[in-house]
């Protein structure tokens, strides 16, 4: 899961708000289902560990941290909006549209959201109806 979790990021930004998540949801279950265990059994699930590594070194693979570290490191800067904004400007041309004119907050991209769950329901979610 850790390896599917790592690729999956690595070529589709977009989904690591999804990804992201799953380790808590599967640490919340472990707690459920781990009521007789003592100590880090109880706290992380067996594998656990393993698989997280197992994410981290896959991810740095796929993204060829090894053998091109600046642009790795600069792909996350792009990413997260630290580049100064000259070199952001040249990656953007290449990597997808982007406005640089306006400022980027969190609270823009929490009125984003908002605005996506409004347009959806949960109507929408399931089978088809007749």
């Amino acid at each position: 899961m850790g390896a599917a979790a790592a690729m999956a990021i690595s070529t589709k930004e977009q989904i690591l708000g999804f990804v992201a998540l799953l380790p808590f949801v599967l640490l919340v279950r472990h707690a459920v289902v781990a009521q007789g265990r003592v100590g880090l059994a109880r706290v992380i699930p067996a594998g656990a560990i393993g698989g997280a590594l197992l994410a981290i070194i896959v991810w740095l693979v796929v993204n060829a941290a090894f053998f091109n570290p600046s642009g790795f490191l600069n792909r996350i800067r792009f990413l997260t909006h630290t580049l100064p904004p000259d070199v952001r400007q040249l990656y953007a041309d290449y990597e997808f549209p982007i406005d640089f004119s306006t400022s980027w907050t969190f609270t823009d991209e929490l009125r984003h959201v908002g605005k996506g769950l409004a347009a959806s329901s949960l109507r929408s979610v399931g089978p088809p109806r007749s």
